[in-house]
């Protein structure tokens, strides 16, 4: 990995890891906020304007941080570093009619690489389903966390629905993500195996988690944290390997992830997984149709979508790619 690589991903990573901790230490008041609330907070953290005009000075060092770098090691080059981290949020009210058909996820997450119409441009997708850790009475009799902690509103069918749509239609891009509090506050939690870098090393102590959606659901902490680089990832450190892949390609993320999200691609989802996760009703109800697929049936459709727009990755993408994507032509990516 480029020294200016390494350096750039240290700069997003801190901004990325002061993000988790001030959501994950929610988690530790008396009086837990929602599901909702967290995720509401999340997503204006992450949004470009709104850290400009909420937290100016911060942006303002960050900025001040980025250029310096871009001084140092210039602007040219094979991969340039990306100006600025541009995350951009969109919610939606969906109409009580149109709920009634579908069943929300918390987030749409799309990742974007290239200016969209351009051949090389790719798109990464993730429908994420947030649940929350509850605090429960220990032996001492005062309320925590532990290891064996439980989440909010886990629901079997939820779970069953999400997989039958993979199953179908090749989606692939379902995900739980996990709100907990840091691992330091979780009682009982194994400590965090050797980390590739000292950067891996403080994500494998955050708090905010996403999980592949598989045979089983992870209940507690003490799951997530042995999936970790198998089903299981922080979030923050999963929108940082889509940083080091648009600078370096995909063998610059497997030190931040491993595989626990690379996955086979399968572009006859792509249109589903599209609409999905942008949230957007017309598209949804037009390719549900399309499809065959009784509209009444579990369709979850995000509540907010979050995009991040990178530059062209590096290289054509590879059959395995993290996350779930769309781009370089279907025929260049059906998996064997």
């Amino acid at each position: 990995m480029r020294e200016s690589t390494r350096a750039y991903l240290d700069l997003v990573g801190q901004l990325l890891l002061e993000i988790d901790v001030a959501i994950s230490r929610r988690l530790l008041r008396s009086v837990q906020p929602h599901e909702v609330t967290l995720t509401d907070e999340l997503l204006a953290r992450l949004d470009a304007r709104s850290r400009r005009r909420e937290t100016p000075e911060r942006e303002a060092a960050f900025l001040a941080d980025e250029t310096a770098l871009r001084e140092r090691f210039g602007r040219t080059g094979p991969a340039p570093i990306p100006r600025p981290l541009d995350f951009s949020v969109r919610s939606f009210d969906h109409s009580r009619g149109f709920e009634a058909k579908v069943s929300k996820v918390d987030v749409g997450l799309i990742v974007e690489f290239g200016e969209p119409g351009s051949r090389k441009h790719a798109r990464y997708m993730y429908l994420l389903q947030a649940k929350k850790l509850r605090l429960r009475m220990g032996k001492d009799g005062q309320l925590g966390f532990d290891a064996g902690s439980k989440f909010s509103s886990l629901k079997a069918e939820q779970h069953l629905a999400m997989q039958h749509l993979e199953q179908r239609f090749g989606i692939g891009a379902f995900r739980y993500m996990y709100y907990m509090p840091p691992r330091e506050f979780v009682d009982g939690a194994e400590a965090p195996a050797a980390e590739a870098s000292a950067l891996a090393a403080q994500f494998a102590n955050a708090g905010i988690w996403i999980g592949r959606v598989g045979d089983r659901m992870s209940t507690d902490p003490a799951t997530i944290y042995r999936g970790h680089l198998t089903d299981t990832a922080p979030l923050m450190a999963v929108i940082l390997g889509h940083v080091a892949q648009a600078l370096e390609g995909r063998e610059a993320a497997s030190g931040l992830v491993g595989r626990a999200h690379v996955e086979a691609t399968k572009p006859d989802g792509d249109d589903l997984t599209t609409a999905l996760a942008s949230g957007d009703p017309g598209m949804v109800e037009g390719v549900l149709d399309r499809l065959g697929l009784d509209p009444v049936a579990y369709a979850p459709v995000a509540s907010a979508t979050l995009t991040l727009r990178l530059p062209e990755l590096p290289r054509p993408a590879p059959v395995q790619v993290l996350g779930r994507s769309r781009g370089f032509g279907a025929s260049q990516h059906r998996a064997g």
